[in-house]
């Protein structure tokens, strides 16, 4: 787990969720119990380390950036670190020429924009490809906007990189913008 070993050398312990019904876990993903799920993590997390969220970096990659929006607009977390983060799955789909006409079908939203507006004072750092194709750096610019002048955030748009490699390309990069957050 590349991304939990970087995690840990930034100085933070670093837990990873599987949502249910994906991996080892049982039961039946839905978008209400993501989030669910995501709680339950976070309460194990700042009760086993001590940790409240003035602590806390809370991370979340594709489909987890919702989850971990979410927990920052709820438990006002430090730091927020999103990869290739989208502001909401239908505005994902409507940019795909082969599925745009059924965005309106979609029954799950994780409207990660509107999670980050109610993030106030929540220092976020947001990295993304250039090169995305399934979510277009746009999505990222859009999120960065929402945030304004509010609560500081950091941009690390990664060229070169695709959605799995943005943290080998920008490594450095990331790991600084986590550290300014830390720092304010």
């Amino acid at each position: 787990f590349p991304l939990q070993l970087f995690i840990a050398k930034l100085g933070y312990s670093a837990y990873a969720l599987e949502y249910r019904g994906v991996g080892r876990s049982d039961g039946w993903p839905g978008e209400k119990r993501i989030y669910q799920d995501a709680e339950a993590a976070l309460r194990y997390a700042m009760a086993r380390d001590d940790a409240g969220p003035a602590r806390l970096l809370v991370v979340g990659q594709s489909l987890g950036a919702a989850p971990a929006a979410y927990l920052a607009g709820k438990y006002r977390p430090r730091t927020l670190l999103l990869f290739s983060a989208y502001t909401s799955l239908p505005e994902v789909v409507a940019g795909l020429p082969y599925l745009r006409h059924f965005s309106g079908l979609l029954r799950y939203q994780f409207p990660i924009a509107d999670f980050l507006r109610n993030a106030s004072g929540v220092c976020t750092v947001l990295v993304h490809s250039e090169n995305d194709v399934l979510v277009p750096p746009l999505h990222a610019e859009k999120l960065a906007s929402i945030r304004g002048a509010e609560a500081p955030v950091h941009m690390v748009l990664v060229g070169g990189a695709g959605r799995g490699n943005l943290l080998i390309e920008g490594r450095h990069r990331i790991a600084a913008a986590v550290s300014a957050c830390g720092r304010q």
